[in-house]
């Protein structure tokens, strides 16, 4: 959505935040197998399954897999992911494209948390601390007069 808005000239955010993004839809990241039996959430061998329902072409199109675009004057980004989920590599790759483009991000990989815990706020300590660390984030980057 970022690179669309950018792309058409539209403002984009002074922040974003990521969790647990799905940035490649050719299935290329080794935390795809190495991760399957430990993520509890979704398993490696639906991807290619829930990624045919989403495409229309190209796995590598960069608007369906950001991993395959040019991330140049994207906001602040934190990412945050689960050290055993299928997409960490995904979040790993986007982290190192976004800073090799010179963009400011932020990763955080958390251990031994299923896929977007944060929705978890309820039971999880962990879902509340990676909820604390996005409102902090979000603060830090967000003008003073865009918060009024």
């Amino acid at each position: 959505m970022l690179l669309k808005l950018r792309d058409e000239g539209v403002r984009l955010p002074d922040a974003a935040v990521a969790l647990s993004p799905w940035t490649d839809l050719a299935l290329t990241g080794g935390s795809l197998q190495q991760n399957a039996e430990a993520d509890p959430m979704l398993r490696g061998s639906k991807g290619a399954r829930l990624a045919s329902y989403y495409l229309a072409g190209d796995p590598r199109t960069p608007y369906a897999s950001p991993l395959y675009a040019d991330p140049t004057g994207l906001p602040p980004t934190l990412i945050q992911v689960g050290s055993e989920e299928i997409l960490l590599d995904d979040s790993v790759s986007m982290a190192e494209r976004m800073r090799a483009a010179g963009c400011q991000v932020e990763l955080e990989i958390w251990p031994r948390v299923p896929y977007t815990w944060q929705v978890w706020a309820q039971i999880l300590p962990e879902a509340r601390a990676a909820l604390e660390r996005i409102g902090a984030f979000v603060q830090s980057k967000v003008e003073p007069q865009a918060m009024r």
